[in-house]
């Protein structure tokens, strides 16, 4: 990936790592949860969180998964990452695309909020590097902001500022199913929200 990219979100998050959970809000984390609860009929002993920002969601898996599953976290933010410590073990400053870790050695990966951050012909990298860490019977967990054919007036003035402030408003709508089938996954549960009258989907997809 382009180190000037790398850079440059390191740097967006480690400005807001100060008041990135209150930017989130709680409608975000609500979103988060029901993600987590998609979980819970799976047995997870390990779980990486790629883009973990500050933590919270690694509380929450401990709370709503099993309290001795192994959570791992990641974020290319230094700051969001000693923000993350504070909370959980087990957080690490790395990079999704290249992952830090021994192949098959997660029963479960989730991206929330996160994979829409990588540039479009990045993403099948991201995935392939996920498919390598997964089990053989893992599955991965997107929360993304989702594509739309219902267009309003929020929708359009959202993707207004992405393109205007690419920098700032970095998280885009991406088309998470063509993404995951075309990069070795099959979807199995999948489910849409609303944040402010902005699509988010939640996709929980297996191996092929």
């Amino acid at each position: 990936m382009n180190p000037e990219f790398i850079k440059q979100v390191q740097q967006n998050y480690d400005r807001l790592s100060g008041f990135y959970d209150l930017l989130s809000g709680t409608a975000e984390f609500a979103i988060f949860r029901r993600a987590i609860h998609l979980f819970k009929a799976r047995k997870i002993e390990k779980l990486l969180d790629i883009g973990c920002g500050t933590g919270k969601g690694l509380i929450e898996f401990r709370k709503s998964i099993r309290n001795t599953a192994s959570l791992v976290g990641i974020d290319l933010s230094f700051k969001m990452c000693q923000k993350a410590l504070l909370r959980n073990k087990g957080v690490a400053n790395a990079n999704g695309l290249d992952l830090p870790f021994n192949s098959a050695a997660f029963d479960a990966v989730i991206y929330s909020f996160s994979l829409e951050i990588i540039p479009e012909k990045f993403i099948g990298l991201a995935l392939a590097d996920c498919l390598r860490v997964l089990k053989p019977d893992g599955v991965v967990c997107v929360v993304c902001m989702g594509e739309t054919k219902i267009i309003n007036s929020v929708y359009n003035l959202y993707l207004w500022a992405h393109n205007k402030f690419p920098n700032v408003v970095d998280c885009r709508p991406i088309s998470i199913f063509q993404l995951l089938n075309q990069n070795g996954f099959k979807i199995v549960e999948n489910e849409i929200h609303s944040l402010f009258g902005l699509p988010v989907e939640i996709v929980i997809a297996e191996k092929k």
